[in-house]
């Protein structure tokens, strides 16, 4: 934030900075709170998104480890301190770009014009969040298996169409699309 200051920038521009974890900055192991059961992705837990073993092994296949995400193993135990009989990882996607093209009437910009520091946001209004609706630039996103926009928050990750038809082919459980965009 200093060097942002004294380089007369907004923090606007601190969101294109990215941020991966270390392994250091994270436990190795977290205690299931109830349930014996875990879905093969868990969209929020208390250390953030989590995958399974055959999750993680997809997400590599479509793009190499370390290419904008990181994932770092965490052992997970029951209540009575036994170990869950399977692995599990910390997903960390780190990756930020600036894909969302407005074209199709989805989105509308945050709090002012498209000014080049504005945000967008779902229209709302009833609106579908789909294909026909939502777009993103396939130029920038080519090739990546998950990323961050720079214009719509860090909360949810955008996610390939190569990663999601290969998540639902097998039957990979605990996910499910907040929308689903088109690529153009």
């Amino acid at each position: 934030m200093i060097r942002l200051a004294r380089a007369s920038k907004s923090s606007f521009h601190r969101r294109w900075q990215e941020y991966p974890i270390s392994a250091d900055q994270l436990p190795k192991s977290v205690k299931l709170a109830k349930g014996k059961d875990l879905p093969d992705y868990i969209h929020e837990s208390c250390i953030g998104k989590l995958v399974s073993q055959r999750l993680r092994d997809l997400i590599v296949e479509v793009e190499a480890l370390g290419n904008g995400y990181s994932l770092f193993p965490v052992e997970i135990n029951f209540p009575d301190g036994t170990r869950y009989p399977d692995q599990y990882y910390l997903w960390d996607v780190y990756r930020i770009v600036d894909a969302v093209d407005p074209s199709l009437g989805g989105v509308i910009t945050v709090a002012g014009p498209v000014d080049g520091k504005h945000s967008w946001t779902y229209i709302g209004q009833g609106q579908p969040r789909s294909r026909e609706t939502l777009a993103l630039k396939k130029q920038v996103i080519k090739d990546m298996v998950a990323w961050n926009d720079l214009r719509f928050g860090h909360y949810n990750h955008f996610i390939s169409d190569e990663l999601f038809d290969q998540m639902k082919a097998h039957d990979m459980t605990g996910f499910s699309a907040n929308s689903e965009w088109s690529e153009i």
